[in-house]
């Protein structure tokens, strides 16, 4: 007995998938271009020296919005930039979000493991 026709798989190729090659302005985990991370480099250097106060990011649009800011700086804390997870102080300067700043530390206060791992990733 043949299937009914609303059971009957649509859209179904017997093709092989094959393999596209990467655009080659990709990094090597094709998640953010060289110009998409050196755009977000450009804009926390700007931050932290416009605002000092409140020197983290949140997003840097449109390349890297909120959500891919974390795998974005953690790839440039690999590559030796000293981009660190801050605080960041809403408009209203009651709420607050989890952001990212370029710079060192304060010199007052020592670095930790915890803070080198964070760094690190």
């Amino acid at each position: 007995m043949a299937a009914h026709r609303w059971h009957q798989p649509k859209n179904v190729s017997s093709a092989r998938p094959t393999a596209t090659p990467a655009a080659p302005h990709l990094v090597a985990d094709h998640r953010f271009s060289e110009e998409e991370l050196a755009g977000l480099l450009s804009a926390l250097r700007e931050r932290a020296q416009t605002h000092p106060d409140n020197p983290g990011l949140v997003a840097c649009w449109p390349a890297v919005p909120a959500e891919r800011m974390a795998a974005a700086c953690g790839l440039l804390a690999r590559r030796g930039h000293s981009v660190q997870p801050v605080t960041v102080a809403l408009w209203d300067r009651e709420r607050t979000r989890d952001g990212w700043t370029l710079g060192t530390p304060p010199h007052d206060v020592a670095p930790t493991t915890d803070r080198a791992e964070i760094v690190a990733r």
